[in-house]
């Protein structure tokens, strides 16, 4: 079973909200300036070994975007099926900064620490991960524009 959203899936769910597409020339695609939707994003990235087909999930990533669907795409580029699976919508960059900043605090116990300097990487499990979003989301001190979980 494969949980989370992925990059076109969370494309079509920009579009459900009245986009056409990411970017246009007049300026309303959902990636560009005005069109931001500022998140903090619990993900992980969904790889397929290539000689047995076997789907394997990375550790959590924990980090902050204001156009999710590019960092979603930027992700998948090397093969990856980079999946959300909570995000809390926020108001501005600053919030999102904060709010990174505030899961690496109360979270510093559970980071993951990689071979190639990663910051954002975490041992979260799914069955506790609304219990990380809403402790997260009960000391930000700003109430969320929305919190989504994708399952």
């Amino acid at each position: 079973m494969i949980k989370g959203i992925g990059y076109l899936e969370y494309c079509r769910e920009r579009m459900n909200e009245g986009y056409t597409t990411q970017q246009k020339k007049d300026g309303t695609g959902y990636e560009q300036p005005g069109q931001e939707r500022y998140v903090l994003y619990f993900a992980r990235s969904h790889v397929e070994d290539f000689e047995s087909g076997v789907i394997a999930r990375g550790h959590m990533k924990v980090g902050q975007a204001k156009y999710l669907s590019a960092v979603m795409r930027t992700r998948n580029q090397p093969g990856n099926d980079f999946r959300c699976y909570a995000e809390v919508v926020l108001h501005n960059l600053e919030q999102t900064f904060d709010a990174e900043a505030l899961v690496k605090k109360i979270y510093k116990d559970r980071r993951i620490k990689l071979t190639q300097n990663q910051q954002e990487l975490y041992s979260f499990n799914d069955a506790e991960l609304s219990e990380v979003v809403y402790n997260v989301v009960n000391k930000l001190g700003v109430e969320p524009k929305e919190v989504k979980f994708y399952v």
